[in-house]
Formats: structure tokens, C-alpha cells, sequence
């Protein structure tokens, strides 16, 4: 998520900026450590948006929507258009994933 995605959630939602962080485009989070975070027993709800091309790297999108349906009580929504969102579309459906989808 860019900073103009964070700044226009947070102008058209009521919601908590400390929820929100901004991410570069589909790193490979392998070379961070891992971050602590408490989720308290809530759904957490993962968003992406904006654009789905080569660059973004539908690959490792599509590793990360697998390891999120090995998770409960989390969902991931994508929202954006692109020439790999039917590659991501196929991933979804053809892998029967449940916990991400579009919007």
C-alpha cells in the first residue's frame, strides 16, 4: 500500500491510523524480522490495493494468499485491475481459496 492508499482509507473510514502501515510492492518479507503482533481472537482483515502487473510480482502474491488459508480468523481482499489479475483470479478459484477474494 502506497501512501495515497493509506491517506484515502483513513479520509473515507473510521478507523485507527495505528492499524494501517504501508508496505512496498510484494518484498520478500524472508529478509525482515518478524514482527509481534497481538491480534486479540479478532478477524484480522488484510487489504491490497491498487495495481496487478508483472511488477508487483503475482508470484509471490499468490505464495502469500496460500499461507494466509492456512490461517483462521484472517481474510485477505484485493481490490485493483491489472494485466496478472486474471493469473490471480485463476490462482484463487483453481486452488479453492476461501480467506482472500476481490472486490
Amino acid at each position: 500500500m502506497s501512501k495515497a492508499n493509506l491517506d484515502y482509507i483513513l479520509k473515507h473510514n473510521k478507523i485507527n491510523k495505528s492499524k494501517l502501515e504501508i508496505n512496498p510492492n510484494t518484498i520478500d518479507i524472508s529478509k525482515y524480522p518478524p514482527k509481534k503482533q497481538k491480534i486479540n481472537n479478532q478477524e484480522l482483515k488484510l487489504i491490497y490495493g491498487g495495481n496487478l502487473g508483472v511488477p508487483q510480482n503475482p508470484f509471490l502474491i499468490s505464495e502469500f494468499i496460500s499461507k494466509i488459508e492456512l490461517l483462521d480468523n484472517i481474510s485477505f481482499k484485493i481490490i485493483g485491475s491489472g494485466t496478472e489479475f486474471r493469473f490471480l483470479e485463476n490462482y484463487i478459484n483453481s486452488n479453492k481459496i476461501k480467506n482472500s477474494n476481490f472486490k
